[in-house]
């Protein structure tokens, strides 16, 4: 399992800003640490028999106000078999948010000082046209149109 950011990049956050907490069907909890590659560890799921273990996981919300921290579930479903006497585990089953998922990834967002649209008194709208310079240039066009009519009027005279 691992933490991306929302262009899909492993996240560069600091270890221990948030945790990841897992649960299987019994209620048992394990809590998952996140590391600075975002990839998250969480010791040992006990698997000693044969069976289907089901593990929901969601994100244990830190207090950095500039983390858009995730809400989704993630269910992970491990098929278990015992052959000759060795138990092999393999996951059958993805869903986040209750859709099929190839993959266990919790997508964050975390503000970056001096972005464009961190600052609460300056709302980015995504239009970053320069506005004074089509003043300029509409300017500069109805001048040089002034100028051709003048200079036809002229010849005409």
């Amino acid at each position: 399992m691992e933490l991306k950011d929302q262009n899909g990049n492993p996240l560069a956050i600091g270890q221990n800003e948030f945790e990841i907490l897992a649960k299987d069907k019994e209620g048992k909890e394990y809590l998952g640490t996140v590391n600075e590659d975002g990839s998250v560890y969480f010791g040992s799921f006990i698997i000693d028999e044969a069976g289907e273990y089901t593990y929901t996981f969601t994100m244990v919300k830190g207090k950095d106000p500039k983390v858009h921290y995730s809400d989704s579930i993630i269910v992970v479903t491990i098929a278990a078999t015992d052959e000759n006497d060795k138990i092999a585990a393999e996951t059958v089953n993805i869903t986040k948010d209750g859709i099929t998922s190839d993959d266990a990834v919790f997508s964050v967002v975390k503000e970056v000082e001096g972005a464009p649209g961190n600052d609460d008194n300056n709302v980015t709208t995504g239009d970053r046209t320069w506005v004074g310079l089509w003043i300029v240039i509409a300017a500069l066009a109805a001048a040089s149109a002034g100028v051709l009519v003048y200079i036809g009027k002229k010849k005409h005279v």
